[in-house]
């Protein structure tokens, strides 16, 4: 967990809404000073989103899309001290489905939104990722992937 250093009780977790309906899910562990607040996207925006460019891979699954505001604040954060902590579970088949192109694992990157328009295209975690856990290691049917993520300009997360 973030911050083994501070006491657990500064800590709290969410469970995402699936931004696509998708099987997949999405736990935000984050300190209290923090509150993170699920968004909703309609149809259109989501279309758009998915097919932004540039892009590090074909992208074809939205996981899930949040703000992080300071607690009790409109003011919305994009650098965490102490980062927050994103674990993504996949039921086996959808674990199978995302492995593409000789990689290992599912693929994640962010895509950022300024106003009514997304910007800057897809960028792909790699060194935020922590941990890959696949199905089936330690017996258990659901893969995870953990990320420590410091800093994130617009989180709309995606994957294959």
């Amino acid at each position: 967990m973030a911050g083994k250093e501070e006491n657990s009780e500064n800590f709290e977790s969410i469970v995402m809404p699936p931004v696509n309906g998708g099987v997949n899910t999405v736990e935000i562990t984050f300190h209290r000073k923090y509150e993170v607040e699920p968004i909703s996207l309609d149809q259109t925006q989501k279309e758009e989103a998915i097919g932004q460019e540039p892009r590090p891979f074909d992208i074809d699954t939205l996981l899930t899309c949040f703000l992080v505001k300071k607690a009790g604040s409109a003011s919305i954060e994009y650098n965490f001290n102490p980062p927050l902590e994103i674990t993504i579970i996949y039921p086996e088949g959808a674990w199978k489905k995302a492995i593409k192109d000789n990689y290992n694992h599912p693929r994640l990157a962010y895509l950022g939104r300024k106003g009514d328009s997304w910007v800057n295209g897809w960028t792909e975690f790699i060194k935020e990722i922590t941990a890959i856990i696949p199905p089936d290691m330690c017996g258990d049917s659901e893969g995870k992937i953990y990320l420590t993520v410091n800093e994130l300009p617009d989180p709309l997360i995606g994957g294959c």
